[in-house]
């Protein structure tokens, strides 16, 4: 089980915690998971769901997932689109909390976002996790 953080990414308190939960209870069509959820607001630290999606802020995914769907078509030059296209194939998808467990920072000098406010509106997590939000049973919906 690998878990990917990027240099613009902040993981949560509980993120550790997130990511071990969602690969034990993940279903056989879980692709990936992902710590990040956009817009968390008002929501329970506990909620986790399931989509066809894939997000490249702080993610994991197994090891025979990596060996037998996603470095056979690695795309180097645009490796986070690729995985969504093998997603999409797949017809497979991620796991993700309600509140997010990763903050992507990457608002200044980020080689994907134009501006303060475009980062705003497309990647700032309205909601993370913090020290009181610490969960012990997760509840998959």
């Amino acid at each position: 089980y690998h878990i990917h953080l990027e240099d613009d990414t902040v993981p949560s308190p509980d993120a550790l915690r997130w990511f071990e939960w969602a690969g034990r209870h993940a279903s056989p069509m879980t692709l990936t998971v992902s710590g990040y959820n956009q817009h968390g607001g008002e929501a329970e630290p506990n909620m986790a769901y399931w989509r066809k999606w894939f997000t490249p802020w702080g993610w994991a995914t197994w090891r025979d997932h990596w060996e037998g769907y996603l470095a056979p078509g690695w795309d180097t030059s645009f490796w986070d689109g690729g995985v969504q296209r093998i997603r999409e194939q797949l017809g497979m998808g991620e796991m993700f909390p309600r509140v997010s467990r990763i903050q992507n920072i990457g608002a200044t000098r980020g080689a994907f976002c134009p501006s303060e406010d475009f980062h705003r509106e497309n990647h700032h997590a309205t909601r993370v996790a913090g020290p009181d939000d610490r969960v012990k049973n997760w509840v998959l919906t």
